[in-house]
């Protein structure tokens, strides 16, 4: 018996034992490769946008979802900003832009120089942007609550300050957007929005239906979910 002989039953007892070792940690802990962890959210997180829209990405974070088209216009505008610039600064600062441009804003922050149209444009993304995600379920509150004490309040933090906010309710049954009555409130300088009422003292809930409280911060587009509550009057 060759040495090789002599040896390659302990090796292969050895090698069998570790692959039994193997198999149990792999049926314990599962498979060995990083896969993703499990959640109901689509393939781009909460914020995916419903097909056929991507998100604009005007600025980094921007993840209101648009048209192709709207944001190649977008990034063409990002692109050429340079060329709208006034030399020098102005009277706004270094990002004055040249006569017959305005800043973009779709957010605060966003101080590339287009034509006035285009942030008209802009600001209608941004108000509309809760119509634009695959699962609007999904969307996290980040900040934001609903309840009902006789009255149907909204409250959160982390909003644009002294910035508009619109409130509405997404009826999970219909599928659609139902805008408060009194659906534009204005958050605070520190950006928090204060408990406040969309509903009279007077209204009665639709214990059959329900909604999801939905609001827009209408400078940036961001949109949270602050919960399901029962559709009030005035809702349906």
């Amino acid at each position: 018996m060759s040495v090789n002989d002599a040896t390659r039953g302990p090796r292969m007892s050895l090698r069998r034992a570790i692959a039994r070792v193997a198999a149990v940690l792999a049926l314990v802990a599962g498979p060995l490769t990083v896969a993703p962890a499990a959640h109901a959210y689509g393939p781009y997180g909460p914020y995916t946008c419903a097909n056929s829209l991507v998100w604009r990405e005007a600025t980094p974070g921007d993840l209101v979802c648009v048209t192709p088209a709207r944001r190649s216009i977008i990034w063409q505008e990002n692109a050429d900003a340079w060329k709208h610039v006034q030399p020098g600064g102005g009277p706004y600062g270094p990002d004055t832009c040249v006569q017959g441009y305005v800043w973009r804003e779709t957010r605060p922050s966003d101080h590339v120089c287009v034509v006035p149209d285009s942030r008209w444009w802009a600001s209608q993304d941004n108000r509309n942007a809760a119509l634009g995600y695959a699962n609007i379920a999904e969307i996290p509150a980040n900040g934001t609550y609903s309840g009902w004490d006789g009255r149907m309040w909204v409250s959160g933090s982390g909003f644009t300050p002294n910035g508009s906010i619109a409130v509405y309710g997404w009826a999970t049954d219909t599928r659609y957007m139902i805008r408060a009555g009194n659906a534009l409130t204005l958050a605070r300088s520190g950006g928090y929005l204060p408990t406040t009422y969309f509903t009279s003292s007077g209204c009665s809930l639709n214990y059959q239906r329900t909604m999801l409280v939905i609001t827009v911060d209408a400078a940036t587009g961001l949109v949270r979910n602050a919960g399901q509550q029962y559709i009030p009057c005035g809702w349906a």
